[in-house]
Formats: C-alpha cells, sequence, structure tokens
C-alpha cells in the first residue's frame, strides 16, 4: 500500500485504539481486494480504448491492421525504448489518441507507395510524348 494511505490507516487504528494485530488483520485482508478492485478498474479503461480504437474513424474500421503497423513502425522510429515500456505498462499505447499521433507521424514518415519515374499521375507513359507533347 501506499506510505501515505498507511500513515493515514495507522492515525485511524490508534484512534480507534485497534490492536497491532487487528490492524494488520485488516489491512492484509482489504489491501488485496482494493488493489484487484484498482486493477480491473485501469484493465477496463485500457480495453475501452483498445475498442475505441478498433473503429476510429481516421485508423480503425477495415484498414485497422495495417494502420496499427504504420503507428508501429513511427513508434520504432521516433520513440525511446523508456517511452515504449512505459506505454506498454501502463496501457497508454491502447489509447486512441496516442495510436492517432503515432499513426499520423507515419503516414507523414511515409507517405505513400512509390511511383516509378514517368508514371505519375498526368504524366505521359510514352517517351516520345515526353519529347514531342504536340505529336499524337
Amino acid at each position: 500500500m501506499d506510505p501515505t494511505v498507511l500513515t493515514k490507516f495507522e492515525g485511524i487504528a490508534r484512534e480507534l485504539d485497534m490492536s497491532q494485530e487487528q490492524a494488520k488483520k485488516l489491512v492484509d485482508t482489504v489491501a488485496p481486494e482494493i488493489a484487484a478492485a484498482q486493477k480491473a478498474r485501469h484493465d477496463a479503461l485500457v480495453n475501452g480504448w483498445a475498442e475505441s480504437a478498433k473503429t476510429d474513424p481516421e485508423f480503425g474500421g477495415e484498414k485497422l491492421v495495417a494502420n496499427l503497423a504504420v503507428a508501429k513502425e513511427a513508434m520504432g522510429k521516433v520513440a525511446t525504448p523508456e517511452l515504449v515500456k512505459f506505454l506498454n505498462e501502463t496501457g497508454l499505447g491502447n489509447h486512441p489518441d496516442m495510436i492517432r499521433l503515432f499513426y499520423r507521424l507515419g503516414a507523414k514518415v511515409n507517405p505513400g507507395a512509390f511511383v516509378p519515374a514517368g508514371q505519375g499521375k498526368g504524366q505521359p507513359t510514352n517517351p516520345g510524348a515526353k519529347l514531342y507533347p504536340d505529336m499524337k
């Protein structure tokens, strides 16, 4: 338990004239329940973020897997190992806004598929047409 919480508990236990054994039994009984409840709330929050991400209008839906790959690649390029560890440990890596951030970074770094020279939009594919555009 958090030291601040234990200090407050100790003050109340003394005020109620609880014995050391009674106070220890109460903490030993309640602390795991509090920890389990906090973990359940946190897990539900993180899972809710993951579900929201699946249907996000910008990167979710049918292209979710491909877009997550873009986000993951960008994260690998710009995030420190410490940041990646933090995002994984806290579950913040599942937050739609965090995914959106890395997805947008990835989209900027990898703007699209390779287009060979001379085959871009609106460009003629015939080399002669490039040299003599008025001839048809």
